[in-house]
């Protein structure tokens, strides 16, 4: 039975079109009974007869039985259903992909291992598809695009890590590494994709620093374009005064949360991680730098355009526009330096911004711009 075995699996190496469906069925059963009634089977052929099997079963979208026949290939088995699961379409169903796990479980796989092997696989072929993670900071106008499906398979690689909570670190690790790599070159879609498909429970807790700033990022990021519509909507004089009070509430309340948000973010020196080691995860580090560099200074200008903007409705955001400057240039917060890069150094745009205010003041009849900045 031995030679039987070992011809077929030979025949097998030669490619599947060489043998009917059918005698690979026969042959992968053949394997399996003779191991449950303790049998000697030739171990090298019993696996190429099996995974000739799976590949049969794949081809023929028979999910339901991978998992049962890969559980057969013993130390082998973990590696070649997260393969499988891997294979999949990207826009595998949130529920079909539970079901996939749930399966592995069922044939006595471990299926954190499984998760955590699937996950690793999809982003690891993904990344080797993407432009690497250096060169020109990206621009503001070019970071709109929609994400694309090899981006979007990167994102999907972690939703494998989510169903249990025995992966979720894992997921906390992974999320960060492709987030640092979508803000980094300016893919917000995609990043903001990942940000908005994990639980509450990991974006929201605050030990898991990097992955909460990054929700709180999209938080601030997003402020300005809520502030335009709010703006959109002043009823003006063809609005009544109950009107015209309803909408500046609904202005203060949203920009004052914006500005608060923003501060917060900036003032717990986003992303500015410190290691025991200097050495330690060094390639994290730059990553960060690289990120603060492109959206720190954009969230500062916008943050001062909004309250320069709203000037003639809330007159005191003009010393808030006064007062920013300070917090930016407080060396416990490090803002200062992100405004310069290897790319250039964007503080003259700022400081520009900084004397319109100024000249404002004066305009409102402080004759003294210090005293509306500290009085």
């Amino acid at each position: 039975m031995s030679e039987v075995l070992s011809l077929v699996a030979e025949r097998l190496n030669g490619g599947l079109d060489t043998m009917r469906k059918n005698w690979i069925r026969f042959f992968a059963h053949l394997c399996l009974f003779l191991s449950i009634i303790q049998q000697p089977v030739p171990v090298t052929a019993s696996a190429v007869i099996l995974e000739g099997y799976i590949r049969v079963l794949e081809a023929e979208d028979q999910r339901d039985l991978v998992a049962l026949y890969v559980s057969a290939l013993g130390d082998n088995a973990v590696d070649r259903y997260a393969a499988y699961l891997a294979s999949l379409p990207d826009d595998l169903p949130y529920d079909q992909r539970a079901d996939a796990l749930k399966l592995a479980r069922q044939h006595n796989l471990v299926v954190e291992r499984v998760a955590v092997a699937t996950a690793d696989l999809i982003a690891k072929k993904a990344i080797k598809e993407l432009p690497p993670l250096r060169g020109p900071l990206p621009a503001p106008a070019d970071m709109n695009e929609e994400a694309t499906p090899i981006e979007l398979r990167l994102v999907k690689s972690v939703e494998w890590l989510l169903f249990n909570q025995e992966t979720w670190e894992t997921a906390i690790y992974q999320s960060n590494a492709v987030l640092r790599y979508m803000l980094g070159m300016g893919r917000l879609h995609a990043a903001r994709l990942l940000v908005s498909s994990l639980p509450d429970a990991l974006t929201g807790s605050s030990a898991n620093g990097e992955l909460l700033g990054y929700a709180r990022f999209f938080s601030v990021w997003d402020a300005p374009s809520a502030l335009a519509s709010i703006v959109s909507q002043n009823p003006g004089e063809d609005g009544t005064k109950s009107e015209q009070k309803a909408w500046e509430q609904e202005y203060k309340s949203v920009l004052d949360d914006y500005y608060d948000m923003a501060l917060e973010l900036l003032r717990v020196y986003w992303l500015g991680l410190e290691y025991s080691d200097s050495n330690e995860r060094k390639r994290e580090k730059v990553e960060q730098m690289r990120i603060r560099q492109i959206y720190v200074p954009e969230i500062v200008l916008a943050l001062h355009r909004e309250l320069y903007d709203s000037r003639e409705v809330f007159p005191a955001n003009l010393r808030r526009t006064l007062q920013l400057p300070n917090i930016i240039a407080d060396s416990r917060y490090s803002i200062f330096r992100d405004f310069v890069s290897p790319d250039g150094n964007r503080m003259p745009e700022y400081l520009a911004g900084v004397r319109d205010a100024g000249i404002a003041v004066l305009g409102a009849g402080v004759s003294d711009p210090v005293q509306a900045v500290v009085g």
